[in-house]
């Protein structure tokens, strides 16, 4: 992984194809069950005290690693990791307005035609996985009571607010000509 981070965050765009989105995924992959090994409790102290250990997550973050690769398997991955990692941004908040960013610009993402194999959009289930982990990222940094933290999440308060409020209101919207629809079509004549 650190060669294809290196990789990544040296060169262009064109030259990061040399690495693709199956073999990121899996060195990603293999970072989330070093993780999941240890309870939470363990990871936080591991994470807290071992710094080679926040260093290879910084490093991931360095290479912006979901704007080469944006496959959907690698995001998904890459929110499992985060949601194993929240301890590291008690010592590193400048890293998360784009790691809050990630989560929006998912959570925005449109439906891709892309089929899984069982017949879900791949966008609509990186979009609801975006939202679950957002969430239970957000609940886990405020636990933190970090003044460092809080400040940094309040200063990005607006513009999650307005991106997930401008998508919610496309959903609202979109359910409720579905629903408006659905009526219309059930409704039978009064009288008769």
């Amino acid at each position: 992984l650190s060669t294809s981070i290196s990789s990544s965050s040296s060169s262009s765009s064109s030259s990061s194809s040399a690495y693709t989105w199956q073999s990121i995924e899996s060195d990603l992959h293999f970072i989330y069950k070093i993780c999941e090994d240890y309870n939470t409790r363990h990871i936080d102290e591991l994470i807290r005290n071992n710094a080679k250990f926040g260093q290879l997550f910084e490093c991931s973050l360095s290479a912006n690693i979901c704007a080469h690769y944006t496959h959907p398997k690698v995001l998904l991955t890459y929110f499992d990791i985060i949601h194993r990692y929240n301890v590291f941004f008690e010592l590193h908040p400048e890293h998360l307005p784009q790691v809050l960013q990630l989560f929006v610009m998912c959570i925005q993402q449109q439906s891709t035609t892309h089929l899984h194999t069982y017949g879900h959009v791949i966008g609509d289930t990186l979009r609801a996985r975006a939202c679950y982990f957002l969430q239970k990222l957000m609940a886990k940094l405020y636990a933190l009571n970090v003044d460092k933290v809080k400040l940094v999440l309040l200063q990005c308060m607006d513009t999650l607010i307005s991106s997930l409020g401008g998508c919610l209101e496309h959903y609202v919207q979109q359910n409720r000509s579905q629903l408006n629809m659905h009526t219309q079509s059930h409704q039978s004549p009064v009288g008769g």
